[in-house]
């Protein structure tokens, strides 16, 4: 029989996700599925070379049903259950979506009111089957669910789950990823049927209608508030935030730096209701009615309510939702007296949240979640406990750096110190909200412990994370190198599992066998390793990406060894250093970029380098800043533009660059930027003789490489284009020699088959003129603006230009981050 079943179960859900998701035929996946399973039945049955000519034995049967039955069938489920779900989905999106393609700010919704939440500022209400239009489009479309908040209403006043409700506010549409790097909301949209978010300004009651259902979740939602409300009055707001993502599972009040020293220190995972929360509290209970003589049958079943209602309680996360399923089976496994094996247990849960929901399939919840409970299976047979977390860290690791695109050195340590008092400190934050809210002052006794549980929290983070080299920047690895480490644990775990055979080994032939197995292993392993290390040194090919920041502008280039920054800010999107750029930088494993260069000292150019530049470790040298990394990209050198008068930002980042010991180099027009790629070439072509930086004195760069060339005009005009012109033709460019030995002219030269022009002013009517556009002749044209900004960018005319051009146009606004080279 096949040892664990529900993996090749698993295997066939995940394939059947996969394959749909490709837009691959139902018919030939499973042809193809039916062709792999016989080939590994016959590859691996130890029966079949010695009963080839032989009826297949009884013992058999079970395997037959599994792959040629049960396998085929949850295969063409999955993937019939992920087109449906994804069509439901997508229909639900479309009346929010068109709102936001409608540029509407402001909507007005109804629907029922099914989950109610505290946030800092007030309340946010879940409200589904929405009906939506827009305040200038009456068109009114039916949708599915959004998040209001509210603020000018007191709990009574709140409706009560299952009301309907009227609503009246700002809109916000909750978008998928734009940027490479950026955290992918949608898989967490998609499951908790959340597409938009309403600022409310206006909202009444027009129907009570509640259910049973709807009864259990306004008094689960009036015991949270009154849970929280008790966090509030014992402890100070970060730590009742902390304490709330503990026990509740609302984030909103989360302390940001707190959870990011957690994050950075490898114990972020306390702060979401995690499954070992789910089995302290399940597990306890159980034992606990078991103890007072409830029987098995009575404390399993109260449990199983306990573990219900809990779920419901906390918002049913993946984590949640994984730990308790892997509890009730574990208590249905006691109850019919059979054997528990985590590891199929766990195949099961993941069959069953795949099916309902299919998009987890990529979310980072649900690969950590899962991946933690394999690697803590992998280290059960390790007694000592350092070693024990060090292998779930080394385990879990290629999984974190797909998340995180970073990995906490130390977390084994963090981990062994904190995880023992995580559960005493879920009880005892427990008891101090109850309290809290009726008895304070016994409250505050539980909140004693409390406080100093998480000043402990603290300082081991602290102190790890001020270690050298607590944070080992990755990028996100490919996936076939992912697949090379797990495929090189399983070798070297087979290797010291015949290592031990050998030496128990007491025959000659047996020893000879085993030996013959090592070294196939041994070659295995190496081979792997030799693999792994060629995959390092592909080359690097140049990449220039145009990040998607609102209005503003922000473009990467990447080369072999070479980091470029032109520009980096915005005016309507928040942080856009920390939240678009570094996010960036780490999936690519940037910790530093060579060079930033500021085109001009506009906030929507400026303000993302300037929060770069502000968070920043001194720099001393690259080693230094690796020894030092606490998750903050930085650079080596600024590049600004010769100017005579200095703007207020301009002074700002010679002030920066000096207090972060980043050189600053001056720049005009003629002038050459050294890359360490030597392929490629970067030229300055404006300004020159700069009297300030402004728009028509922006910095503009050509890009040279072998793969294509690019023209980054910032907000450069008609007057600095025209200044352009005149020079151009006799401007000589890096690397490109004529049959004399001179210098040749951007005319005279073979071009790429790819010229690349960044639009100059976000596509503001006062940039892009026919006779430069006639000169550069670009393939594409990148666009960089925000939807529905208030300048109308890009203008008609501008788009007309390019499109009777024959222009390839690219912008940002719709189409997020712009890749070229890739």
């Amino acid at each position: 029989m096949i040892k664990r079943p529900m993996f090749a179960l698993l295997a066939a859900v995940v394939l059947g996700l996969i394959l749909n998701n490709r837009g691959i035929p139902a018919v030939i996946g499973v042809l193809c599925l039916y062709a792999l399973l016989i080939f590994l039945f016959f590859l691996f049955s130890e029966r079949f070379k010695d009963r080839i000519l032989k009826i297949v034995l009884p013992a058999w049967y079970g395997n037959l049903i599994i792959l040629f039955g049960l396998v085929p069938l949850l295969f063409v489920l999955s993937f019939w259950i992920s087109g449906v779900r994804e069509r439901q989905a997508v229909d639900k999106r479309a009346a929010f979506e068109a709102l936001h393609e409608a540029d509407e700010k402001q909507c007005i919704l109804s629907g029922r009111v099914k989950d109610k939440d505290l946030n800092g500022n007030g309340y946010v209400l879940h409200i589904v089957k929405c009906k939506v239009s827009g305040y200038f489009e009456n068109v009114e479309r039916s949708g599915g669910g959004c998040l209001v908040y509210v603020s000018a209403m007191s709990e009574e006043e709140l409706p009560r789950c299952g009301d309907t409700v009227r609503v009246y506010g700002n809109f916000y549409f909750i978008k998928d990823t734009q940027n490479p790097g950026e955290y992918d909301k949608l898989p967490k949209s998609l499951k908790e049927d959340v597409h938009a978010r309403v600022i409310a300004k206006k909202m009444r009651v027009v129907k009570e209608q509640r259910n049973v259902s709807d009864r259990i979740r306004e008094g689960l939602c009036r015991l949270r508030f009154r849970l929280e409300e008790g966090l509030t009055r014992v402890f100070d707001p970060e730590d009742a935030g902390i304490l709330m993502a503990m026990i509740t599972g609302n984030r909103n009040m989360e302390d940001e730096d707190t959870a990011e020293l957690y994050r950075r220190a490898g114990i972020g995972h306390i702060l979401a209701i995690s499954g070992l929360h789910v089995s302290l509290l399940a597990l306890g209970l159980w034992k606990l009615l078991k103890k007072l003589t409830c029987g098995k049958y009575v404390s399993t079943i109260l449990t199983t309510m306990f573990l219900l209602f809990f779920i419901i309680f906390t918002g049913a996360s993946v984590s949640t939702l994984r730990a308790g399923g892997m509890c009730l089976i574990l208590l249905l496994g006691r109850l019919c007296r059979k054997h528990y094996d985590p590891l199929s247990g766990l195949a099961a849960v993941a069959c069953l949240i795949l099916l309902v929901y299919p998009w987890e399939i990529g979310d980072p919840s649900f690969l950590l979640s899962f991946t933690a409970i394999v690697a803590v299976y992998k280290a059960s047979e390790v007694k000592a406990g350092v070693l024990f977390g060090f292998v779930i860290s080394l385990f879990t690791a290629p999984v974190i750096a797909f998340v995180f695109f970073e990995i906490p050195t130390y977390s084994f340590i963090t981990n062994l110190l904190v995880i023992p008092l995580t559960g005493v400190l879920l009880l005892l934050g427990i008891f101090s909200g109850l309290f809290g809210a009726f008895v304070p002052c016994v409250g505050n006794v539980f909140g004693g412990a409390v406080f100093f549980i998480l000043r402990f929290f603290e300082a081991v983070s602290e102190f790890t994370s001020n270690l050298p080299f607590s944070l080992i920047l990755t990028g996100k690895p490919q996936l076939v190198t992912i697949v090379i480490f797990y495929a090189l644990w399983e070798i070297f775990a087979g290797g010291l599992n015949l290592y031990g055979k050998m030496k128990e080994a007491k025959g000659k032939s047996e020893r000879a066998d085993l030996r013959k197995r090592m070294k196939r292993t041994v070659l295995l392993f190496g081979g792997g390793i030799a693999i792994s290390v060629m995959l390092q040194f592909i080359p690097d090919t140049p990449e220039l990406t145009f990040l998607s920041v609102g209005q503003g502008d922000c473009s990467v280039f990447t080369g072999d060894r070479t980091s470029v920054l032109f520009d980096c800010g915005s005016t309507d999107q928040t942080e856009v250093g920390s939240r678009i750029l570094s996010p960036f930088m780490k999936s690519e494993g940037l910790m530093l970029l060579d060079k930033a260069t500021v085109s001009h000292t506009d906030a929507d150019h400026v303000n993302g380098i300037i929060e770069i530049l502000e968070k920043m470790n001194v720099y001393r040298n690259d080693f230094d800043y690796r020894m030092r990394y606490n998750g903050n990209v930085g650079l080596k050198t600024l590049v600004l533009p010769v100017v005579k008068e200095r703007s207020e930002n301009y002074g700002k980042l010679l002030r920066l660059a000096k207090s972060k010991n980043v050189e600053v180099v001056f720049i005009e027009a003629g002038e050459e930027l050294q890359l360490k790629d030597r392929r490629c070439g970067l030229t300055c072509l404006s300004p020159l003789n700069a009297l300030t930086s402004e728009n028509e004195t922006s910095l503009v760069f050509f890009l040279k490489t072998p793969e294509f060339w690019a023209f980054l005009m910032g907000d450069a005009g008609h007057e600095a284009e025209q200044k352009m012109l005149e020079r151009m033709p006799r401007q000589a460019f890096p690397g490109e020699l004529n049959s004399s030995g001179g210098k040749q002219s951007l005319m005279g030269r073979a071009r790429p088959e790819r010229v690349i022009l960044k639009v100059g002013h976000h596509g503001s009517r006062t940039a892009t003129s026919e006779e430069f556009l006639k000169f550069i002749s670009p393939s594409d044209a990148v666009i960089s603006c925000g939807r529905g900004n208030v300048y109308g960018h890009p203008h008609e005319s501008v788009l007309s230009v390019l499109k009777a051009a024959g222009v390839t146009v690219h912008r940002t606004d719709k189409d997020g981050a712009v890749v070229i080279g890739r």
